[in-house]
């Protein structure tokens, strides 16, 4: 990540050669010395019985054989501050046997499921006009570029009604409280938690910028008070109506956090009435923990918003779960910036040498940063101010306004470096639809795998409401599942539907390669999805 700060009184630059560029973490770790255990909620006596023959011990109770596996694996249970946590998570006495620890305890008969406890890593990488002191410098490009500045010109935020949308910031925390330094972020904020030590505040720690202050600046930075930045969601803290964000702290001062801490924060933010979450983290690894929690954040009406990722390659998480908004970053120049993955992108927003609110004291209050950290704050306080603007609207909803009124950047319609292409705040408020060619079908995950993946998700975009016929054929052409869908149940634009692997006698297919094709009565989608175990 490159970085600078500005100080308005006084005139220097300084330079941080760590953060030269944005952090590629496929060359740190992986996961800590730490596993997660998720022990089966109903253990039978037969359960007991086996598990006491193999060990040649008996078991009358689901406590005795917990015990006996933590003795037995050398385990020290890791604290828990929070109640209802469904798994558990460990220290191991030797990092080096993680994979056949997990192996093993894999098998164990009162265990659902054990897996390493990853980590996370932060990614960080006119008309009437706000008198923010950036704005007027030109240095907010990102904030021009997807037309925040119409909208601002054009709509009057400040004659809603009294509304009030919670995006949790799910980072470093954010560098204010009750007495917030930060004067772009006065009263902008809510009480958040510090998962890491709830007996302090969710206030951000973060070495050089922020990371936590620095995402929330950009989603939520107050207009029009004559200093600093404006953040997108166009609010003011003496609006009646008003995007606010809730500092959720699950990342310690370098940006590291791991899924145990990542599951927790994001259980409580949505428990606490926050309605899009942003994540500007990720790592390589898909892990049970994490997508549980996203599962429930979407089971709740949330909008679930992540960076795609900076090592330039395929596949991130969470940002590679399908009911989440993955988000890469591009450039001044409508460009992906270079660092930015590919693959499973469903939007970019600027994330190349961005502004935004800092954590420092004195006046060292505002910095440049890049990454896609940066880009996804950015589709964060959009999806809040539709919340804001509209009423009734589902997250569905939200994303296929998103996606259906960006700017085509990259190639025309759907792609894999840029997907849908570069957000558009004016667009999206006026529901500037653009109009699809073609029909656009793809499939996420894909390889997928029945047992880890559960649903692999089919999306389809329709540019008109027909009833349509949803079917799958193996490689030898057989008829494997089917589903009609009325016009009534469908969404102009983005629609999901879901395929769990199974046939239609209910029965799990088979590894190798699938068809599908999508009907009106005319084919007018098709695709290929490879179900791999």
């Amino acid at each position: 990540m490159k970085k600078f700060f500005i100080c308005l009184n006084i005139f220097f630059i300084f330079f941080s050669p760590l953060f030269a560029e944005p952090i590629d973490i496929k060359k740190l770790p992986l996961y800590k010395d730490e596993i997660i255990i998720k022990y089966k909620d109903s253990i039978k006596d037969e359960d007991l019985e086996k598990m006491g023959k193999r060990y040649n011990t008996e078991f009358k109770l689901k406590e005795e054989a917990i015990s006996y596996i933590e003795r037995k694996y050398n385990l020290k249970l890791k604290k828990n501050y929070f109640k209802n946590i469904p798994f558990s998570c460990y220290k191991i006495f030797d990092i080096n046997l993680m994979q056949s620890i997990v192996k093993e305890l894999s098998n164990e008969e009162i265990i659902e499921y054990a897996e390493p406890n990853y980590f996370r890593y932060a990614l960080y990488t006119p008309l009437s006009t706000p008198d923010d002191t950036y704005y007027q410098n030109g240095s907010l490009w990102g904030f021009n570029k997807i037309q925040a500045d119409y909208a601002l010109n054009n709509i009057f935020f400040d004659t809603l009604k009294n509304k009030k949308i919670i995006v949790a910031v799910i980072d470093t925390g954010i560098g204010c409280g009750n007495n917030c330094f930060q004067e772009d972020l006065q009263g902008r904020t809510i009480n958040g938690i510090n998962i890491l030590n709830p007996a302090e505040s969710p206030s951000d720690d973060g070495i050089s910028l922020g990371h936590g202050t620095f995402v929330a600046g950009i989603i939520a930075a107050n207009i029009n008070n004559a200093t600093g930045i404006a953040g997108v969601s166009l609010c003011n803290a003496t609006y009646t109506a008003n995007v606010l964000v809730m500092p959720v702290k699950v990342l310690d001062s370098e940006g590291n956090g791991s899924d145990d801490v990542v599951y927790t924060g994001i259980i409580w933010a949505v428990d606490n009435g926050a309605k899009v979450l942003n994540l500007s983290f990720g790592g390589e690894e898909d892990s049970i923990t994490l997508r549980n929690a996203i599962n429930y954040a979407y089971s709740k009406n949330c909008i679930i918003v992540a960076a795609a990722g900076n090592s330039d390659t395929y596949t991130f998480y969470p940002a590679a779960y399908s009911n989440v908004i993955s988000v890469g970053a591009s450039n001044i120049l409508d460009k992906k910036a270079d660092f930015s993955n590919t693959g499973k992108i469903d939007v970019c927003a600027p994330g190349e040498d961005i502004y935004s609110t800092d954590n420092k004291l004195s006046c060292y209050k505002y910095s440049q940063a890049s990454g896609t950290s940066f880009a996804a704050p950015y589709v964060s306080g959009l999806a809040a101010l539709l919340l804001l603007y509209f009423d009734n609207l589902t997250p569905i909803k939200v994303r296929n306004i998103i996606e259906q009124t960006s700017d085509d950047i990259e190639e025309t319609g759907f792609d894999k470096k840029t997907g849908w292409g570069r957000i558009n705040v004016y667009r999206a408020l006026q529901l500037d639809y653009k109009k699809v060619s073609e029909i656009k079908t793809y499939n996420w995950p894909n390889p997928f795998s029945p047992e880890k993946d559960i649903n692999t998700n089919i999306e389809i975009i329709l540019n008109e409401l027909t009833d349509i016929t949803v079917e799958i054929y193996d490689a030898g052409g057989d008829l494997v599942w089917k589903k009609e869908i009325k016009r009534s149940e469908l969404n102009y634009g983005h629609n999901t539907i879901t395929w769990n692997g199974k046939n239609m006698q209910g029965r799990t297919v088979n590894n190798g390669v699938y068809f599908y094709v999508v009907k009106n009565p005319e084919i007018i989608g098709k695709n290929k999805i490879a179900v791999l175990y």
